[in-house]
Formats: C-alpha cells, structure tokens, sequence
C-alpha cells in the first residue's frame, strides 16, 4: 500500500499538529505529511550530508525518493531517501 515519489526535497515546515515534507517533481510541489518528524525515517549513503534534519528550508533542495502511503485524504510520508549527486 505505498507509493515511491521522485523529486526535490524544498522544505520542512512544522507545527504542533504535524509536519510536512514539501517535494517538488514533475506534478508541482507535492506535500507529505506526518503527525511528528520523529515517524520518518531519513536515509543516506552519501559522505557529503552530515548532521539532522530540521524544520525550514532544505538547502540545495536534495533529490530524493519519499515513500508515501495514502492516509486521511492526504500522503502520510514514511521515509525519505537521500539519492546520489
């Protein structure tokens, strides 16, 4: 029951309530949510990208694959893959 999403990883913004992924490919900019950042689990083979990831803008707007599952009229995100440069 998951979907695999292709694009750039812009922006995390957070709220009490939840936060959202906002990743933009070929459809626009598509949103991804979860009810905590703590629920997804954030992938990486990759030397370059060190650190944790918070809310805000993502610098360089990272490729990356988002696994998403429908949930609640909307995209609940499970994990995201950091992909290769």
């Amino acid at each position: 029951g998951e979907e695999r999403l292709e694009g750039a990883l812009e922006r995390i913004d957070c709220s009490k309530a939840a936060v959202t992924l906002h990743v933009r490919n070929g459809d626009g900019l598509v949103p991804l949510t979860s009810p905590d950042i703590k629920n997804v689990e954030f992938i990486t083979y990759r030397q370059d990208l060190m650190g944790t990831v918070t809310c805000g803008p993502v610098k360089g707007a990272p490729k990356v694959y988002a696994t998403w599952r429908a949930e609640g009229g909307g995209k609940r995100v499970v994990s995201v893959e950091f992909l290769p440069k």
